[in-house]
């Protein structure tokens, strides 16, 4: 049984394809098209997952929408009336406002733009929002059992979703409606500070770890804490649901004072302690949400999916909420994820129930060494095959080479795990500071994720399970800190992949190399793209991607690729 999933028209649209109950293909749009977050018709990521159903749209046994249209209808028009007239910007409101009247016909004529460009179907479902988000997380978690807690900035209705599972059942509990919303909290705190919203918000995250929640009384007071886990937003002071542009009132300057001279490059001290004020009042309020759902459910193991789950500090708070037992992110609980949990919500419904099952962590496209060799060759490219990949690349490492990284399959998920990635000695600040400043061109207080070798994880970080999906932040061990200076933030912690030969087995043998070399099964991994694109996915993206960057080396199928004049001599 194959069954399609899909989303689009908000941001971040991609495809999946769910068989007997496994995610076997999936990618975001971007991937194909280089627009970062693009919310289009993902058209191509639906092409590459018919590919991989080896088949016409019409063979298959049902296709997913991740949105039901009315679903939310007399919750937006009460929202709406309640902030006329400025709601009215809604008519003709774009970019992070959802819920517009164009917005909605499009979520309607969903199944007539997918026929129109792929043919007839045989069953077209709306899957709500955040049971789209709920079922891609327990559907892929290894649980039997569970607690779903989905943190958004809204769905039709709800923004926050809890729900129980069981066995093969997922029950709705209770919910959170729009305008009350951690994800619009957290967005204001970011446009606040200079930064872009629902795009720039793990900046604040990172700026965090440089301030004090000096703060924090006066953003506390901007959210109220409800009986059994709810809470609201004082609307007189967050105004994401008027539509206008400014997410943010009056009030908001009133209480604070002016919007720092924030964004790019340019925080102060009290953007900072800004930051790490917001960053504690998430994790309070979402720590109220998690340990009631957990009283409500019975279930300790935590399914904790939407797009406030990419907070990977938040996360890492939860693990002191009461009640709590283990916790699972999953590798897309953005909106991206949720064309994977629509159409795992409809194979469950057709299938007449079945069991949580695994899923590879990069379902995205792959292509074999003669692709590679056909776009090295048409590129012009100085390129010669490796008997040993691993060897080659850990060598170019440990002599202080920064590495673009491609293989295997693409990720799905915003985060390089091992697919498409660049990748340095973890050791050196120095390597650090030049990929951040001449690379990258990012912020240089923004810290860089590891990558280490599963077996070895709890020696170097104050882990309590494995992290596959670089989800979340723990503490460095102090005694590595020194050794893993690149990779270890201004409060002594850092964003860790653990990496089994199961889920990156490139990654898993390159990591094993270099730790036989320099006795630190770690590596600097960021994504492989260049500044405000996505991830590069296919081999002529890497081959573009590589020459446009201050890259020496490309490390891409069997081949190692090189603008150096020679490579490190051999030890």
């Amino acid at each position: 049984m194959q069954v399609l999933g899909f989303n689009a028209f908000i941001h971040d649209a991609a495809a999946a394809l769910v068989r007997d109950g496994v995610i076997v293909a999936a990618a975001r749009e971007e991937q194909f098209t280089g627009r970062k977050h693009t919310g289009e018709f993902p058209r191509q990521a639906i092409r590459h997952c018919l590919d991989r159903a080896g088949g016409s749209l019409e063979q298959l046994d049902g296709v997913a929408y991740y949105w039901r249209p009315w679903l939310g209808l007399p919750r937006r028009a009460a929202v709406a009336a309640s902030a006329l007239p400025g709601s009215l910007r809604l008519l003709g409101a774009q970019g992070t406002v959802r819920g517009t009247p164009a917005a909605w016909l499009r979520h309607c004529a969903a199944p007539l733009t997918l026929r129109r460009a792929f043919g007839g179907f045989r069953r077209f479902a709306y899957v709500p929002h955040h049971h789209a988000h709920a079922y891609g997380a327990y559907l892929s978690s290894p649980f039997e059992a569970a607690t779903i807690v989905s943190l958004d900035l809204a769905g039709e209705a709800a923004s926050t979703f809890v729900a129980a599972a069981r066995g093969e059942r997922i029950t709705p509990l209770w919910s959170v409606d729009y305008p009350h919303s951690l994800g619009s909290f957290f967005a204001t705190i970011t446009q606040y500070l200079g930064y872009r919203p629902l795009r720039d918000e793990y900046k604040v995250m990172g700026l965090a770890a440089f301030g004090a929640p000096r703060l924090y009384d006066e953003l506390r007071r901007l959210l109220t804490l409800e009986p059994g886990g709810r809470f609201r937003l004082d609307t007189s002071v967050f105004a994401h649901h008027r539509g206008g542009a400014v997410l943010y009132t009056p009030r908001l300057c009133a209480l604070l004072g002016p919007p720092p001279a924030g964004g790019r490059g340019r925080h102060c001290q009290r953007s900072a302690d800004l930051a790490a004020s917001a960053q504690a009042v998430l994790a309070d309020v979402s720590r109220h949400v998690v340990e009631h759902a957990i009283a409500a459910s019975g279930a300790p193991d935590l399914c904790l999916t939407g797009g406030v789950a990419l907070n990977a500090v938040m996360v890492h708070a939860l693990r002191r909420a009461r009640g709590v037992g283990r916790i699972y992110v999953p590798v897309a609980p953005d909106d991206a994820g949720t064309a994977a949990g629509s159409a795992l919500r409809l194979w469950h419904e057709l299938a007449g129930g079945a069991a949580p099952r695994p899923s590879p962590t990069r379902p995205g496209p792959a292509y074999g060494d003669d692709v590679v060799r056909r776009e090295l060759e048409r590129a012009g490219c100085r390129f010669e095959p490796c008997g040993d990949v691993a060897e080659r690349a850990a060598r170019l490492l440990a002599a202080g080479e920064i590495v673009a990284w491609f293989q295997g399959p693409a990720e799905l998920g915003p985060r390089a795990l091992g697919g498409r990635s660049i990748l340095a000695d973890p050791r050196s600040v120095r390597i650090a500071q030049r990929l951040s400043r001449t690379i990258k061109d990012r912020d240089g207080f923004r810290p860089f994720a590891a990558s280490v070798l599963a077996a070895r994880a709890f020696e170097l970080f104050e882990l309590t399970e494995l992290r596959p999906y670089m989800n979340e932040v723990c503490a460095v061990r102090p005694r590595w800190r020194g050794r893993l200076a690149g990779v270890t933030h201004a409060d002594g912690s850092c964003r860790p992949q653990t990496v089994t030969e199961r889920d990156a087995p490139e990654l898993a043998a390159l990591l094993a190399a270099f730790a036989r070399r320099t006795g630190v099964p770690v590596l600097l991994n960021t994504s492989f793209n260049a500044p405000e694109q996505p991830m590069v996915c296919t081999p002529r993206q890497a081959i573009e991607t590589f020459r446009r960057l201050p890259l020496r080396w490309l490390v891409i199928g069997s081949f190692a690729v090189s603008k150096a004049p020679a490579p490190p001599s051999a030890e």
